[in-house]
């Protein structure tokens, strides 16, 4: 490194060629250091695809909301894919369902068993069940909403009771798959 110095030194080059040759080394050294972090791949996502919810509840729960839900934390993770391009395949099988209310509000509880599949070996990886639950109104007054529309009101609440399971659901899922395909 000093013989490179003392070169520069004792080198007859004008100030405006300095500055030229100074441009075109830090140019290439600037490069090769691209070169190599463009090289540092991380490692690639598992590509997962989401199979429509399996429910056997007598009971109607709108699960298309628990399905969007988890379809978004995958999206969002980058790891959905179609069926035919993934690599692991999730099910969600919804069962178990209780509705319980007292004199205003109402209580959802359902289970969901969840397992992951590996397309290529036909294993199952990662199988748990989860029990979720949310709480919602069911009875409301005449200033909160018309009598005509408590019904409608109710529906629209269970609706949303269902989105916060599901979004209950895709948090922990995110948690616990990060940690099993770890």
């Amino acid at each position: 490194m000093s013989l490179l110095l003392e070169i520069w030194r004792n080198c007859a080059l004008t100030p405006r060629l300095r500055q030229i040759v100074v441009s075109g080394l830090t140019l290439c050294l600037g490069a090769g250091c691209v070169y190599r972090l463009s090289n540092l791949h991380s490692p690639a996502r598992t590509r997962i695809a989401l199979e429509a919810i399996y429910n056997t509840e007598a009971r109607h729960i709108p699960h298309e909301h628990i399905w969007q839900a988890v379809q978004t934390m995958l999206a969002r993770s980058g790891q959905l894919a179609a069926y035919h391009e993934a690599e692991q395949l999730l099910r969600i099988h919804l069962r178990d369902s209780t509705l319980s209310s007292s004199s205003a509000h109402a209580q959802l509880q359902l289970t969901a068993a969840v397992d992951l599949w590996d397309l290529h070996r036909r294993q199952l990886l990662f199988n748990t069940t989860y029990r979720l639950d949310s709480t919602y109104q069911t009875v409301f007054t005449e200033q909160e909403v018309p009598r005509r529309r408590w019904f409608m009101q109710a529906e629209a609440q269970r609706t949303a009771a269902v989105a916060s399971i599901g979004a209950e659901l895709a948090r922990q899922l995110r948690r616990d798959l990060f940690v099993a395909l770890d």
